[in-house]
C-alpha cells in the first residue's frame, strides 16, 4: 500500500461529509460517524488536526464526523477526539486556507473513574449550538430533567461565543 506523503486542505476536507441539519451528536453518534466516514490519515492528523490541538498522547484517536459551509471565506468541521476516560467531539472554524479562527469541545463524555459527565450538542441551520450536558455518574444515562444547557453561536467572522442565559429566550 502506497504512504500518503501530504495532503492538501481541499484533501483533508474531502474526508468529512456535509452535515444535514439539525446536526446532531451525542454519544451513540460516534458508531454511525466511525461505521459510514474513512478514517483520518495520520498526515492529516499532524498536517492540520495537530496544528491547533497538538496532543502528546499517542492513543487518542480522531474521527471525522461532518463539516458544513456557513460562510464563503469559512468551513466548520466536527471531529470525534477519544482518549482515555475522555471524548469529546469538537467543532473548529477554518479559513479557506486551512487556518484555526475558532474551536470549541460542543459535547462529549468526560469521566475520573467515578464520576461522569455527559453532553451532547445540536447545530441548527442558523448556526446556533444547543448543548445539554448532565451528570451520568449514577445511572450511566442521560437525564434531560439534570441536564444544564449551553448556548453558542457561530459569528459571521467564524467565532463561536456563548450566548448568556439572559439573552435566550425559548
Amino acid at each position: 500500500m502506497e504512504k500518503i506523503k501530504d495532503i492538501t486542505f481541499s484533501e483533508f476536507l474531502q474526508i468529512f461529509p456535509e452535515a444535514s441539519f439539525p446536526a446532531v451528536v451525542s454519544k451513540d453518534s460516534i458508531i454511525e460517524f466511525s461505521r459510514n466516514n474513512i478514517a483520518l490519515p495520520a498526515i492529516a492528523i499532524d498536517k492540520y488536526i495537530n496544528e491547533w490541538d497538538p496532543d502528546p498522547n499517542e492513543f487518542v484517536e480522531y474521527i471525522p464526523c461532518f463539516k458544513f459551509n456557513f460562510e464563503k471565506d469559512f468551513v466548520a468541521i466536527v471531529y470525534y477526539k477519544a482518549e482515555l476516560l475522555k471524548y469529546e467531539y469538537i467543532l473548529a472554524i477554518l479559513d479557506k486556507k486551512g487556518q484555526l479562527i475558532s474551536r470549541k469541545v460542543i459535547a462529549g463524555l468526560i469521566s475520573d473513574g467515578q464520576n461522569a459527565i455527559q453532553s451532547a450538542a445540536t447545530i441548527t441551520e442558523d448556526f446556533s449550538i444547543h448543548i445539554a450536558g448532565a451528570n451520568a455518574s449514577t445511572t450511566h444515562l442521560f437525564d434531560g430533567n439534570d441536564s444544564k444547557q449551553i448556548y453558542m453561536e457561530i459569528l459571521a467572522n467564524g467565532q463561536i461565543v456563548s450566548i448568556n442565559d439572559e439573552q435566550t429566550h425559548d
